[in-house]
């Protein structure tokens, strides 16, 4: 970050430089020019002498005398709210609004600037009106436009409006959409995947409040956007359970599948409480079987394992970690073998697994697939990079 900083100021010096040269070059013709040479030296020497802030201020005092550059105000606005210097950013931009003759393409990018300035302090209504303006113009900067709104919706939890701007965007209308973004299938896929998120965040709040219907409801349009939301179809079964009807929720679980076959290990706390309300261990554990050998996974594994060892002993639940390492090696895998193993009273084997499991503890268990953030437990929004949808569970041979 240091050397970005000494970066920035070494740009703006320069482009400093260049409007005093050009300015006193201009002003020579019919005046003496004002004499803001030693305010830029000044400047440059706090910068080499690693004063920043000192460097900062003696510039600005350069700007005010030469303000015929916008990209120069930008830049030293940009540097001021790297800095934590809020107000004199908003000060910059709000007097180039007021002040300047700009361009409707020059007032939408200090437009969106000075609404950066305000969500960096909080002002979340003062930066949603600048926002919805420039996206009503239909120029300049659509996208950031349009993600700083979707920021501010996030942050302060409205969903709605969050889904309003966002489905303005899926809708694909006028220049809304032309201006945005080159590659639209890109987005689009991207987009509805986290619209559907939005869904499911109304979902809970209509549950907690007892609106379960109005829920149901939020969960279907969220399937509607993106048919892939294993999210939705979790919640939907959730909710069914709580109604008592279990079979329906199993009937969504087993949806999860052919959604995402990597989450599919989420839904098996969910899957086994269903079928252990209905009485019929038997039924899960042939459903646990085949899907064992459709869509593999470490979790899976392990309750088959468990479920063999109380149903059929020890021996058989050995035999089939063996089988599956043998298939997939896997750490998680043997430390299920080695704590079977270690029941029989031997010494080494009883180190080792301490051994093993210890080093599982360790482990993440979840992966961000967009910017590698690791966790140990489910975020449906990367903590890290904020992308809906990017978390997965580590695989078994991740785990080795």
């Amino acid at each position: 970050m240091e050397f970005q900083d000494l970066l920035i100021l070494v740009l703006f010096v320069s482009a400093v430089a260049i409007g005093w040269w050009l300015g006193r070059r201009e002003k020579a013709k019919y005046s003496e020019p004002e004499n803001t040479q030693p305010d830029y030296f000044s400047g440059v020497n706090y910068l080499l002498n690693d004063e920043k802030d000192e460097a900062i201020d003696s510039l600005v005092g350069v700007l005010e005398k030469n303000s015929d550059s916008l990209d120069t105000h930008l830049l030293l606005a940009h540097m001021l709210r790297r800095r934590g210097q809020m107000e004199r950013a908003i000060d910059i931009h709000q007097n180039l609004l007021a002040k300047f003759t700009l361009t409707e393409l020059e007032a939408n990018k200090v437009s969106l600037e000075l609404a950066r300035d305000y969500i960096s302090v909080g002002l979340y209504d003062r930066a949603e009106g600048l926002l919805l303006q420039e996206l009503d113009s239909g120029v300049g900067d659509q996208k950031h436009c349009f993600q700083s709104l979707l920021d501010i919706y996030q942050e302060t939890k409205e969903w709605g409006r969050a889904i309003e701007v966002s489905e303005r965007l899926i809708g694909r209308g006028g220049a809304f959409w032309r201006n945005f973004w080159s590659k639209p299938k890109y987005l689009d896929d991207r987009l509805k995947r986290s619209v559907a998120h939005f869904y499911c965040e109304l979902a809970l709040e209509y549950t907690a409040g007892g609106d379960v219907r109005t829920a149901k409801k939020q969960l279907k349009r969220a399937l509607g956007i993106d048919a892939e939301s294993v999210r939705a179809s979790m919640q939907l079964a959730q909710i069914d359970m709580a109604g008592g009807d279990y079979r329906a929720a199993i009937k969504r679980l087993n949806q999860i599948r052919k959604q995402d076959a990597v989450l599919f290990s989420e839904a098996l706390p969910l899957l086994t409480k269903c079928y252990q309300q209905l009485g019929d261990e038997q039924g899960l554990f042939d459903q646990l079987r085949q899907y064992s050998v459709e869509v593999p996974s470490t979790p899976l594994d392990r309750l088959v394992g468990e479920m063999l060892q109380s149903r059929e002993g020890d021996e058989a639940a050995i035999q089939f970690f063996v089988a599956e390492l043998k298939k997939r090696p896997s750490l998680d895998q043997a430390e299920a073998l080695l704590s079977l193993l270690a029941n029989r009273g031997d010494s080494a084997i009883e180190t080792v697994h301490k051994v093993v499991k210890g080093l599982l503890g360790d482990k993440s268990r979840y992966l961000c697939q967009n910017c590698g953030f690791t966790g140990t437990h489910l975020h449906w929004k990367c903590p890290s990079c904020k992308q809906w949808g990017a978390v997965k569970p580590v695989t078994a041979v991740d785990l080795v």
